[in-house]
């Protein structure tokens, strides 16, 4: 798989910023400047248009069972919660102390955050709310993995970052606070997930990057639900995209 060049500024850019987000080239979700038109905003947007391994995806049937995955091993440690709204998304950024550890090896966890509805999707369904937990080896190499979440009961992490998260663009602290990025996640000592090659999901849309969509589906309230969709009105969803010529990968078959 292809790996994106471990560089101070590609770290920083994604521990400060959305998975993804560029420079001062104004991209959005609607209108002239939503994801049809990415590639054509700028240079360093071009695989949004020409990638053919672009994220999300649709999580459909013909996943293959892969015996040579691994069960995601998550040691990730409280931090102080500070949320950013950086315009495209609600964000908390982490210490590096807190890694998942895959079949490529440790992946240190540099920031989650949100999009509402689901970016990828299952069978077709589509998620009111998806978390990304975005990661990288000591090689540069990007991960991210996601989950999903449905309507149901009150989700008491979730509600401590929405309680925090500015309205408008900017940076809220509650000293007060802190989160543990596994409440979140919600994971199980077993996680069963889907893995497949992508990108980011967001300009400049590179590609290269490893997935695993948690197949341990968490719940929200509607109230949760209908706080998040406020914050970005219209959504924060890239479509999916084609599948084209990659394999997608299950740790068993349902």
């Amino acid at each position: 798989m292809k790996k994106i060049k471990h560089s101070f500024s590609i770290v920083a850019l994604l521990a400060s910023m959305s998975i993804g987000a560029s420079g001062d080239i104004e991209w959005s979700y609607s209108g002239d400047t939503g994801p049809e038109y990415w590639g054509d905003l700028s240079p360093e947007f071009s695989q949004c248009k020409n990638g053919i391994e672009q994220s999300p995806i649709d999580l459909g049937y013909f996943a293959e069972e892969n015996e040579s995955l691994r069960t995601l091993k998550h040691k990730f440690r409280s931090v102080p919660l500070t949320v950013v709204n950086n315009g495209h998304t609600i964000q908390v950024n982490t210490n590096r102390d807190s890694f998942t550890k895959t079949e490529l090896g440790k992946q240190r966890l540099l920031q989650f955050h949100f999009h509402s509805p689901s970016e990828n999707t299952l069978d077709g369904k589509q998620f009111p709310l998806e978390a990304h937990f975005v990661h990288i080896n000591d090689e540069g190499s990007l991960s991210v993995v996601g989950i999903f979440y449905e309507e149901g009961k009150k989700n008491r992490a979730l509600a401590k970052i929405l309680n925090t998260a500015p309205k408008h663009k900017g940076t809220n602290t509650k000293e007060k606070y802190k989160i543990n990025p596994n409440k979140v996640l919600g994971a199980r000592k077993t996680e069963e997930y889907f893995r497949f090659a992508g990108s980011l999901t967001t300009p400049p849309c590179t590609e290269g990057v490893n997935w695993y969509i948690s197949k341990n589906i968490q719940s929200l309230s509607a109230e949760q639900i209908e706080k998040f969709e406020h914050l970005f009105h219209g959504g924060n969803a890239r479509p999916v995209q084609n599948i084209n010529d990659r394999k997608l990968y299950t740790t068993e078959n349902d």
